[in-house]
């Protein structure tokens, strides 16, 4: 078994899922027993926990400044304004008055905190599809590794190396196919850039006849290396060609920078 790799681990988005309770029972076992054996995923688990604890308290809206002030206020305008009325009389009617506008005030301040909370949990909801998001990608960045793993250590997979023309002498490129797969793929970590309006195209010989492979990125991502290209179960060997940018329907044969025969 291969050692965990703790920084993919933890990048990975499992722990956020944790944190939020999407896993599985079995996943959150599988978690827990690794943040028992690893204080790093323990630690990033207690600041995902404690992030998510910060972001709901932010929530919490206190009153309106100078809302006692301003209930004092009204009590005392409306006071004077009742002084003719019977002292019992007055002193319900003061009472009856603050008790009103604290309730209008409570129900203003209810209304803007419910309402907050409802931009914040929309909020959240949004930050949780994107982890989702973000996790189904590395999943299927995971799964694709997997699958070019498996080919590579495939006994049936096959080499073809192209090597430079006059051209381009220097030019080295290698075709990996595998027939029970029925899969290929082109190893361009050797090719230079095509010239600008230029662009690599890739061909099968079948039977002394080329036929089309598609064209190769214009540009690779950093530390790519193997490109996908259809499968010719038939082919006996591949050549590369530069073309202008989007290929051509028949090979420009002047312009052949790399060959190489199974």
């Amino acid at each position: 078994m291969q050692p965990l790799d703790l920084k993919a681990y933890i990048e990975s988005g499992i722990l956020e899922q944790y944190v939020l309770g999407q896993l599985s029972p079995a996943e959150q076992r599988a978690v827990e027993a690794i943040a028992d054996q690893h204080a790093e995923v323990r630690e990033e688990i207690d600041q995902i926990e404690l992030t998510l604890e910060s972001f709901a308290q932010a929530g919490a809206i206190p009153p309106p400044a100078g809302t006692l002030d301003q209930i004092n206020r009204r009590i005392n305008n409306l006071d004077s304004s009742i002084q003719t009325a019977p002292s019992q009389s007055i002193g319900w009617t003061r009472w009856l008055i603050a008790a009103s506008i604290l309730l209008a005030w409570g129900c203003i301040y209810l209304w803007m905190n419910n309402l907050r909370l409802s931009q914040d949990l929309d909020a959240l909801a949004t930050d949780n599809k994107g982890i989702q998001n973000c996790c189904d990608s590395s999943r299927q960045q995971v799964d694709s590794m997997n699958v070019l793993m498996a080919f590579l250590q495939d006994p049936s997979t096959r080499t073809v190396i192209m090597r430079g023309t006059d051209i381009n002498p220097d030019a080295l490129a290698t075709v990996l196919f595998n027939i029970e797969r029925q899969s290929a793929f082109v190893n361009l970590s050797k090719l230079s850039a095509a010239p600008i309006g230029k662009q690599y195209q890739l061909w099968a010989l079948i039977d002394g006849q080329p036929i089309d492979m598609g064209v190769l990125p214009l540009s690779l991502a950093r530390n790519q290396q193997l490109v996908a290209v259809p499968f010719l179960s038939t082919a006996g060997g591949f050549a590369v060609t530069l073309e202008p940018v989007g290929g051509s329907v028949v090979p420009t044969l002047e312009s052949m920078v790399m060959v190489g025969m199974i």
